[in-house]
């Protein structure tokens, strides 16, 4: 694939490529590699896709076309270069590099939300780079009951309506193994990180403080207990 989009061999293209694939899924793989001094995510479509899809899409309208003979309600309803045309679309990843950069746009003025960076000069239909995301999938906070776990849930939930309701064009694949969170150490300071997901529950710790000014290491334990109370 990279000779055939590139002309080049991977060591031509990449200072350093680790050839053991860190994810896999029915389309394409995704490989941990190093472009230009910096750490990036390779992702390589899957030999012969396209003409799976094809074949698949010939099958289904075969299947319904015999089906229409039973009843109408059995027909596809819409047409065959329609539907081809839209999964074709979903494995080519020039696509791909445009959504990004189109979330990457929503999401500018807010700086704890980030989709990867895409490597536009050398993505191609079948090879993506783009900057590597470091942190956990988000489904080892669930499964850790880390004393995050509202926040993460709260930002969640924020971003996802942001692209529903405010931008009318979300991300429609947000499984575990897509989003990734990356817990730093001064999250854990509510007035310069995350007052903005948990201002609700500033009047609570306050009062259970019984103080007017609280020091922001106390308001970190007291909200870590508050946490594990309500897990």
């Amino acid at each position: 694939y990279f000779k055939e989009s590139y002309g080049k061999n991977i060591e031509d293209i990449f200072e350093e490529f680790d050839p053991e694939p860190i994810a896999s899924g029915s389309v394409s793989q995704v490989y941990r590699a190093q472009y230009k001094g910096k750490k990036v995510a390779v992702k390589v479509r899957h030999p012969g896709v396209d003409k799976y899809i094809e074949r698949d899409i010939n099958i289904l309208f075969f299947i319904s076309y015999l089906a229409s003979f039973i009843s109408p309600s059995y027909e596809i309803p819409v047409s065959y270069s329609s539907l081809k045309k839209t999964l074709i679309e979903q494995i080519d990843f020039t696509f791909e590099m445009k959504n990004l950069n189109l979330f990457n746009e929503m999401f500018k003025d807010r700086k704890e939300v980030n989709f990867p960076s895409p490597i536009e000069e050398n993505t191609k239909e079948m090879v993506l780079i783009e900057s590597f995301v470091e942190g956990h999938p988000v489904t080892y906070y669930e499964l850790n009951r880390h004393p995050l776990n509202k926040v993460i849930a709260r930002l969640g939930s924020e971003a996802f309506f942001e692209m529903l309701m405010k931008n009318n064009f979300i991300h429609a694949d947000c499984h575990g193994g897509n989003i990734f969170i990356e817990v730093k150490e001064e999250s854990y300071n509510f007035f310069t990180e995350v007052y903005d997901f948990v201002k609700d529950l500033m009047y609570v710790l306050s009062y259970r403080l019984k103080a007017e000014t609280v020091d922001s290491e106390s308001l970190k334990q007291l909200y870590l207990e508050y946490c594990k109370e309500e897990i």
